[in-house]
């Protein structure tokens, strides 16, 4: 199955090589998010996994060779609600392909799957005939790629997608599983339904999603990442941008020189590169535990690249176990 992937700046995942034009197999079952090689069918769901500005994308071909339980089948069919990330025993690399290549995909598979009218999206540039033109392709999905004052909206069905080109751009979606992407300066990307996701890639930027299971990443500096929900993440890759993520499991992630990571919620967490500040107000539900405590991450006391919480009033680092879960580091519960 033709799918989509990401990688770190040297081409690997989670410290596994990998090589444009090789086959790889795996030996053993299975199990997604736990075992065997993954990828997304949509292309915008690689940027939920991978979206730092040194990420690395391709186009793969993954296959599920071997026999599967029925319970991993349930509970595969059951992920696929949540985004489109598959597993499979085989992937082979087919080419790499840049954010905007990704970005190209999304829209060539929205046009082929869902469009009624006949529209061939063969090339960027030609999905529009000129400027201030937008083509809807179905009641759910819209893109316009205006150079500048573009609006794009999408407000009608599940699995919605906006997406907008240009400075001065917006780009809003409203529906279970909605996806707004903004690409240019001064934009502002929306997503306020369950599982969305909103992503800007230009500077002076916001994107905001609101939800159980949402997202929201910027690109660019003096930006705003903003997500409120149940198990939210927010992301900033610029300098002097802001993360802000507030629910419950709110993570928070700056990417930057001089930005910020804030958490506010049951159980938050916050990571931020060298030269960025951490920020965490965090809530325990169980216990009752309440603290706020914030850093400059100096790559000393508070480590670059690294998660935090906290427990007992103080910082804490986290890691992820073999189950997929967040933990505290050599300790024996999150």
């Amino acid at each position: 199955m033709k799918a989509y992937k990401g990688f770190d700046r040297d081409f690997k995942c989670r410290d596994f090589q990998y090589e444009v034009g090789q086959l790889y197999t795996f030996d053993g079952k299975t199990s997604i998010c736990h075992a065997g090689f993954h990828a997304c069918v949509e292309p915008i769901d690689v940027l939920r996994f991978y979206c730092k500005p040194d990420t690395r994308y391709a186009v793969v071909d993954v296959e599920q060779t071997a026999d599967i339980s029925h319970l991993e089948t349930v509970f595969r069919e059951k992920h696929l609600k949540n985004d489109s990330k598959i597993v499979g025993d085989r992937i082979s690399v087919e080419k790499e392909i840049t954010i905007d290549d990704l970005i190209k995909e999304q829209i060539k598979r929205v046009a082929t799957h869902n469009t009624t009218r006949d529209i061939v999206v063969t090339d960027w540039a030609n999905i529009v005939a000129s400027d201030n033109d937008m083509y809807k392709l179905e009641p759910a999905t819209s893109i316009s790629t205006t150079r500048k004052n573009a609006i794009s909206c999408s407000a009608s069905l599940d699995n919605a997608l906006a997406v907008s080109t240009g400075d001065m751009s917006i780009s809003a979606s409203n529906s279970a599983y909605s996806k707004s992407i903004t690409l240019g300066d001064q934009s502002i990307a929306a997503s306020p339904r369950i599982n969305s996701r909103s992503t800007c890639l230009g500077d002076v930027s916001i994107a905001s999603s609101a939800g159980s299971y949402s997202c929201s990443k910027t690109y660019g500096e003096y930006s705003v990442a903003s997500s409120v929900g149940y198990q939210v993440n927010s992301a900033t890759y610029g300098d002097k941008s802001v993360a802000v993520s507030v629910g419950d499991a709110p993570f928070a992630v700056a990417d930057g020189k001089d930005s910020i990571a804030v958490a506010y919620g049951n159980r938050a967490y916050a990571q931020g590169s060298l030269g960025s500040y951490i920020v965490i107000a965090y809530v325990d539900k169980e216990t009752g535990e309440f603290a706020v405590k914030s850093a400059f991450v100096d790559g000393e006391k508070i480590k670059a690249d690294t998660i935090y919480s906290i427990r007992n009033g103080e910082f804490v680092e986290m890691v992820v176990d073999d189950r997929g879960v967040l933990v505290v580091k050599d300790g024996k519960s999150n």
